[in-house]
């Protein structure tokens, strides 16, 4: 199953299989296939990685996830998310769509932020 590992606060492993897309689906009230990613709002981010994380810690909860993700920068998540959901659902060649993607996405957030 593909994966990647993110340091947040202790190294954790983000995966979307079956049963995490399920509960992504549940929690997003739509399919995750359909989500827009370059206008993901930070709700969407947080269960999207708590849906993908899950898995391998039991005692995760969704609450905790703004605390959780607030450990590393928002582009370095945002591109680990978008590389990952690209692999499970394209193959290579949407990864390497998702990395082009993702730079333009970074760029727009951080001149919003700055605005």
């Amino acid at each position: 199953m593909i994966f990647k590992m993110i340091n947040l606060d202790k190294p954790r492993k983000l995966r979307f299989g079956h049963k995490a897309i399920k509960m992504a689906n549940e929690l997003l009230g739509k399919n995750l296939i359909d989500l827009d990613l370059r206008n993901i709002t930070s709700d969407e981010l947080e269960m999207l990685f708590y849906c993908g994380m899950k898995a391998d810690d039991d005692e995760l909860e969704l609450s905790k996830m703004v605390d959780i993700l607030d450990c590393a920068d928002f582009g370095d998540i945002y591109k680990i998310l978008v590389e990952l959901l690209a692999e499970t659902y394209g193959g290579k060649e949407a990864k390497e769509k998702a990395k082009k993607e993702t730079v333009v996405a970074i760029t727009e957030h951080n001149a919003e932020k700055k605005q």
